[in-house]
């Protein structure tokens, strides 16, 4: 489990057939395909590239890695099928931002190396899979009849939950299970395998099926469910730990839960070494070591019970759950006590729904309803456990070595408890009594403490995030304040959710203390607009659904733009403070101190840009200058005025406009840095040469964010590092 965290090669070669954005024609054959709620994707194998894309500098007609290609219309296709599909080749992106999802290496572990986008079917044959193609098949019926027998909500969750198919899931729910540490639940674990596994075994003793032939059909059935479900880890782990089981019953022995969870690890990792760094294997093997660890309690409140076991699970696995997702639930075992004994009923009525409406759809819908009922339960306590103070508690990515730590105290800690038991005199005073399980929570609390809370002091730094086409710096004020300036983009969607935040939470903060906008364009401000959106004010005040904002700090314009106005009136509805900033306005927060060099009050500009605010940020001796998009009029007041100085570090206007940052404001300013904020392969042709030629005379180095990714500078020692995310 430890060396599971290390990121290990990837299976994938790293072959371009043709430059991106280019229209591709494949064939190739149909492995699997999943359907969203108005889409479907298919993912191909075999691969053979029948035209070749004008300019390419790669010729080939076979192609080793495998394709997922997302189809313009839905299509009739088989698993089998070989398809002939043409559409614009895309690549995956690797992880550009700390904390960013590593498209690349996720994709690459399934064999993936480009995705086919725009996609149109144009030939397909008639060969099938048939056991996968039926299997896939009743999948897909299967989640019809929930969806027109239940609640669509309702369906989407006991998809997942039973069929293992998301594609129906509400978000909304799935973050709100996310936050209250109840994902687990719409993964297929053993708790779906061994219901369904048990009862099946059952039935056929009771028809006297011998044993061998009981275990062989339960055996099928099971090995089936995981095909239907798509072969997650969890999924696979749980039928081969109950394939053991059965084993254990043809041959009559005892199945060794801890034996069949390592042979169960080594046979995935036997067929998919790449799963060992991958959340899914590391969380689920981390959970089954966790029950494993509850059957070890001697207090009445823990064994055998389903707080014992929730807090097992727990302390097993949090340092992986923050090492992914960078935050856990305070209250989960609490909400996993109260919701885990109505899963059986859940899961229950949801096969019953199914077969009910099989056979008509009132019965199914009857059968349906207390499975609605639980899941409303459900959702109102989650949405209730939300808002509570502290609901949701930001750790950062804990380093590899405080993992390693952990679990090798951990480990320890259990065999010093094991050999203490067994002295003379300790079974009554400490075992008997329970006291010994609280030296093991005890012991494990102020571990898990050590791992998220000792660290040693924060330098100050900025990070100029990757945010494609737009402007996004998040500056730590060691442990003073949290500051972004601006945050959005014109060629990124949801931001917010897949840049911003996770880069926020990566770091360990949850609140962005002050917020500034240079101006209202979209490329500035989506990722707060996105978030504002979202707000849901907890009893403590934070953002329960995200990241809290401070103060808001605007820029004090004349004529405030539609963007403005809807960003004015979500703050007010959320209750944030807005401060509105212009020239001479100075703001100190520690050793930081930020001075507003424009917009000046009371002057006209001919366009919004012109108006951005321009501020200073200084640390100490340490001097940036953020400009916005300033131009024109805006940057001629600067340079009249002689109000910026000489900077360490200048954020280049606009993009890297070839219309911003003249020589004379370079000549002003003396910038020994110059970081431009710019999209890969943006349609504007940012940076412009011309300015590049101008930095380039003055002396002054580069950095890029579409050539970098995220571009870090920390101060300390009276000087400061420049780091960029794809070359440290």
């Amino acid at each position: 489990m430890l060396s599971g965290t290390f990121r290990g090669g990837t299976s994938g070669e790293d072959v371009r057939p043709a430059p991106e954005g280019d229209e591709l024609t494949v064939s190739g054959t149909v492995y699997r395909q999943e359907f969203k709620q108005n889409s479907q994707r298919i993912y191909l194998k075999d691969i053979s590239i029948e035209s070749q894309a004008a300019g390419s500098s790669q010729k080939t007609s076979e192609y080793k890695n495998r394709i997922i290609v997302y189809l313009k219309e839905a299509q009739k296709i088989a698993l089998g099928n070989r398809v002939r599909v043409s559409g614009v080749c895309t690549y995956l992106k690797e992880q550009r931002n700390p904390g960013g999802f590593d498209a690349k290496m996720y994709y690459s572990d399934m064999g993936v190396g480009m995705l086919l986008r725009k996609a149109e079917l144009l030939w397909r044959d008639d060969r099938v899979y048939p056991l996968r193609n039926a299997i896939s098949d009743f999948r897909l019926y299967a989640r019809g009849l929930l969806k027109e027998a239940g609640v669509e909500a309702d369906a989407g969750i006991l998809s997942a939950m039973l069929l293992g198919d998301k594609g129906i899931l509400d978000e909304e729910i799935k973050d709100l299970y996310a936050d209250t540490g109840i994902l687990h639940l719409l993964a297929i674990s053993g708790l779906h395998v061994s219901m369904t596994g048990m009862a099946l075994f059952g039935a056929l003793r009771k028809l006297r099926v011998p044993f061998a032939g009981a275990a062989g059909v339960c055996a099928a059935v099971m090995a089936a469910y995981a095909c239907m479900t798509g072969y997650p880890v969890s999924a696979v782990r749980a039928v081969l730990m109950f394939g053991m089981f059965l084993l254990a019953q043809v041959t009559g022995r005892t199945a060794d839960s801890a034996t069949s969870l390592a042979l169960s690890a080594a046979a995935i990792l036997l067929g998919k070494r790449q799963a060992l760094h991958q959340a899914g294997f590391l969380l689920s093997f981390g959970a089954v070591g966790g029950i494993l660890l509850a059957n070890g309690w001697k207090s009445r409140l823990l064994k055998g019970t389903t707080l014992g076991m929730s807090l097992g699970v727990q302390i097993m696995t949090l340092p992986v759950t923050a090492y992914f997702y960078y935050q856990f639930p305070l209250y989960n075992v609490l909400v996993n006590l109260c919701v885990l004994p109505l899963m059986p009923f859940v899961l229950g009525f949801g096969m019953a729904g199914i077969a009910g409406a099989a056979l008509n759809r009132e019965a199914g819908r009857f059968l349906l309803a207390p499975a609605h009922y639980l899941l409303e339960a459900v959702r109102i306590l989650c949405g209730k456990v939300r808002l509570l103070p502290l609901s949701g508690i930001v750790t950062g990515q804990p380093e590899l070595c405080r993992l390693i730590v952990y679990y090798a105290a951990l480990l320890l800690l259990l065999a010093f408890c094991g050999k203490f038991e067994k002295k003379p005199g300790i079974r009554e005073k400490f075992v008997k009594t329970g006291k010994i399980d609280l030296i093991k929570c005890g012991a494990a609390i102020i571990l898990l403490a050590g791992i998220f809370f000792v660290r040693e002091p924060r330098p100050f730094s900025m990070t100029f995030l990757d945010v494609g086409q737009g402007d996004g710096c998040c500056i730590r004020n060691r442990e003073h304040s949290v500051w972004m300036i601006d945050g959005g983009s014109s060629s990124e969607k949801n931001l917010a959710e897949n840049c911003v935040e996770p880069f926020l939470k990566s770091s360990g903060a949850g609140r962005v203390d002050y917020w500034l906008i240079s101006h209202y364009d979209e490329d500035h401000v989506s990722a707060l607009l996105e978030i504002l959106e979202g707000y849901e004010r907890g009893l403590d005040g934070r953002n329960a659904a995200g990241i809290t904002i401070g103060t808001l700090l605007l820029p004090e314009v004349d004529d405030t733009p539609e963007l403005g106005q809807r960003l004015l009136a979500l703050a007010e509805q959320q209750d944030i403070a807005v401060q509105f900033v212009g020239g001479g306005d100075v703001i100190r927060a520690g050793e930081m101190t930020v001075r507003v060099l424009a917009p000046q009050r009371g002057s006209v500009y001919e366009n919004s840009n012109a108006a951005s605010v321009v501020a200073a940020v200084e640390y100490g001796s340490f001097r940036a200058l953020f400009t916005g998009d300033v131009e024109g009029t805006g940057e001629a007041q600067l340079l009249a005025e002689g109000l910026s100085g000489d900077v360490d570090v200048l954020k280049a206007a606009h993009h890297g406009s070839k219309n911003s940052t003249p020589m004379a404001f370079l000549a002003q300013t003396k910038p020994e840095l110059t970081v431009i904020s710019c999209g890969a392969g943006n349609s504007y042709g940012h940076p412009h040469k011309e300015l590049l030629a101008r930095l380039e005379e003055s002396g002054s180095r580069v950095a890029r964010t579409d050539l970098l990714g995220a571009v870090t500078v920390t101060v300390s020692g009276g000087g400061y590092t420049v780091t960029g995310h794809l070359s440290p």
